[in-house]
């Protein structure tokens, strides 16, 4: 899903899922999993309470470890705190949310006209995963401005990520910054290739700024997706998936997700790390007790890799 369309969508079902939400907590769930990766459902499918505490109840019976939300900043102080405290009553934690809308005009890091605008979503970010306890922000970087060079724009981003990057790292958030494809979704997007992202990471030098690894936005863009998580690895804080074309569960497109998630599970084991593995996609069967059923037995069947 466009981001652009994401919130407008996200409130729309909220209200209409209320209902679906109990549905959803009536199906049989399987018993809970152990997995290889620490997988993070979206839990902003749902924007409205108590539907989507329900669909947090559902993610935790079906054995997972985390949730993420794009829009957690949208929530009111009181709901903010009562979807904290149902994080803390399953003991699911929390990926991403996002600290910019840098796919619209506003607060990018390409334009350097709108690095205090960044810098203050920055300041907001850390305001609440003070009340969320995550530890990792989405940063998008903005789009193409046209008469100046790639450098130039170049330069811009590494100076607005060290500015945010020093303030996230006093607060001890790590800011991933997001390549996005521009043939399907985000027409005019800097910052698109992983080698691009690997070398502005360096040019940053700071380890709270690091690569958020969409897979679903690599294939698109440029595909060998293995081999460039290999080469970024040291690079790469966070990670998220869908299936090319379609942007739904795992097996309902190209990519072999189970290789793919066993390369990143091999790099963790090597390396003693554990990303955050996000389920940012929609189902194929869409946001419904079957499609959701889908999606868990998706990830199930990914991770069924040997090692």
């Amino acid at each position: 899903m466009d981001r652009r369309d994401l919130l407008k969508s996200a409130v729309m079902m909220g209200g209409a899922v209320l209902a679906g939400g109990k549905a959803i907590m009536a199906e049989n769930t399987p018993p809970q999993t152990r997995f290889k990766l620490k997988y993070a459902i979206q839990s902003d499918w749902f924007m409205k309470l108590p539907a989507m505490e329900d669909w947090m109840q559902r993610i935790h019976d079906a054995g997972f470890r985390a949730v993420e939300n794009n829009l957690v900043r949208t929530l009111q102080p009181d709901e903010l705190r009562r979807y904290a405290h149902k994080l803390e009553q399953l003991g699911l934690a929390h990926g991403i949310f996002l600290v910019n809308r840098g796919v619209d005009a506003g607060a990018g890091v390409v334009n350097s006209k709108e690095h205090v605008a960044f810098i203050e979503e920055v300041h907001a970010t850390i305001e609440t995963a003070k009340v969320l306890g995550n530890k990792h922000v989405t940063i998008t970087t903005g789009n193409e401005l046209p008469g100046m060079t790639r450098g130039q724009m170049t330069a811009n981003v590494i100076e607005g990520l060290k500015r945010g990057g020093e303030l996230l790292a006093k607060a001890g958030l790590i800011g991933v910054v997001e390549p996005l494809n521009v043939k399907v979704n985000h027409p005019g997007y800097f910052c698109v290739y992983s080698d691009e992202a690997y070398a502005i990471m360096k040019a940053v030098d700071n380890p709270h700024i690091k690569i958020l690894f969409d897979i679903y936005h690599q294939q698109i863009s440029e595909g060998n997706l293995i081999d460039n998580i290999r080469r970024c690895w040291d690079e790469i804080g966070y990670f998220q998936f869908a299936d090319v074309p379609g942007r739904h569960e795992p097996w309902t497109g190209e990519i072999n997700y189970r290789n793919v998630f066993k390369a990143i599970h091999d790099k963790q084991r090597e390396t003693g790390q554990d990303h955050f593995v996000g389920a940012e996609l929609t189902p194929q069967k869409g946001n419904t007790p079957e499609g959701m059923q889908a999606l868990f037995e998706a990830i199930r069947r990914a991770d069924d890799f040997e090692i």
